[in-house]
């Protein structure tokens, strides 16, 4: 974990967050583990630290908000091939995910803040589009369709991908999104 991620998480009182199972306190150790995942097991196993207690199906809960500030910045220093798959499924959960559905609690607009903050970073998610790893790329061109505001910019790099990507399930999936 880079400096910057440190940071950003000692900068945030986890304590007073939610998540599914209770106060988001456990958060930033799950996120340093995901940060030093050097196998796909550590990788794995840190993911689900995370998944389905800041997301579940999803459903976004408090310390969503300042994890997606954290998941891009790592997305910025020096990750193993495993980890850097895992964050950027995290946070494109997070990034299309909805608040928790009660109807004693207000969303306060989790799903919309969590989504500002990935467009704020949506320069890094471009940049997933030049990952090597397939898998990267048609997450990151999910986000590129959902959150983009320049919808005529995310259109041409989507009929672009659709053409161009070496693989065939990427070149699919950009055509998919283009509809």
């Amino acid at each position: 974990m880079s400096w910057i991620d440190e940071l950003l998480v000692e900068g945030t009182h986890w304590g007073r967050l939610e998540t599914a199972s209770g106060t988001a306190e456990h958060v930033p150790d799950a996120l340093k583990h995901l940060a030093q995942a050097r196998t796909e097991d550590e990788a794995k196993a840190a993911y689900w630290e995370l998944d389905n207690e800041v997301v579940v199906q999803g459903r976004l809960y408090e310390a969503a908000v300042p994890v997606v500030s954290v998941l891009l910045a790592m997305l910025q220093g020096q990750l193993s091939r495993v980890a850097r798959a895992r964050v950027v499924d995290l946070l494109v959960e997070i990034a299309l995910g909805d608040p928790p559905a009660r109807g004693d609690k207000p969303d306060g607009g989790l799903g919309e803040l969590c989504r500002a903050l990935v467009r704020e970073g949506i320069w890094t998610v471009y940049g997933l589009l030049l990952d090597e790893d397939p898998a990267i790329r048609q997450c990151a061109l999910l986000v590129v369709a959902n959150l983009d505001t320049d919808a005529a910019r995310a259109r041409r790099v989507l009929a672009h991908l659709s053409k161009t990507d070496a693989d065939e399930r990427t070149r699919a999936r950009a055509s998919a999104q283009l509809r």
